[in-house]
């Protein structure tokens, strides 16, 4: 199925007039809010794509190669071994996720698409939306135990890329704001 047309530059007989070669979006991305919450989330996301893609296209490898290996990981390997605490927030942090990756494709599922068409450009998009789930759901509160087993879940190579670098040193700021205000506190007691 073809999702895109390509304009191709033309010249004339001098050369002179050319059009850029620009990708235009066909078929918008499908929602999926309705699975919000559901392991198989990324895997969805990346069969939709895959639904609207030529044969030689390739999904960005976000779906498969970080957002369906963690949120697998997170739920059946890491939330066992999670305090109550610890289990809530990877549940909260699963469908913060999802719903800012929903609401970027709501605000217009063409644009979406395009954005798919760019695997570096997605895991931006994708990894700008880490730090604010993780504080939104309530990282900064859980007890030091969880904070360390979360620490040492990613793999080497995602937590060393540019993206995972800023995402850390982003989570790590905004816990220390929260734990150095009067109200908070830092999960291993009080300063």
């Amino acid at each position: 199925m073809n999702t895109a047309i390509m304009v191709q530059r033309q010249t004339d007989e001098q050369g002179v007039i050319t059009l850029p070669e620009q990708t235009v979006v066909a078929i918008g991305a499908k929602s999926l809010r309705s699975a919000i919450g559901s392991v198989d989330y990324y895997l969805l996301r990346y069969a939709d794509f895959m639904s609207r893609a030529d044969p030689d296209e390739q999904a960005p490898d976000y779906y498969l190669g970080y957002g369906d290996y963690y949120v697998r990981n997170f739920h059946t390997v890491v939330r066992p071994e999670l305090s109550p605490a610890g289990q809530a927030w990877v549940d909260k942090t699963l469908v913060l996720l999802q719903r800012y990756m929903e609401d970027r494709r709501d605000a217009n599922p063409f644009a979406f698409a395009d954005l798919e068409h760019n695997g570096e450009d997605f895991r931006a998009f994708a990894y700008g939306t880490h730090s604010q789930a993780y504080i939104n759901a309530g990282v900064c509160d859980l007890p030091i135990n969880d904070l360390r087993i979360i620490l040492f879940t990613p793999r080497l190579f995602d937590l060393l890329t540019l993206g995972g670098v800023e995402e850390m040193t982003d989570v790590l700021i905004m816990c220390l704001g929260i734990w150095g205000s009067p109200e908070g506190m830092a999960p291993w007691g009080p300063p």
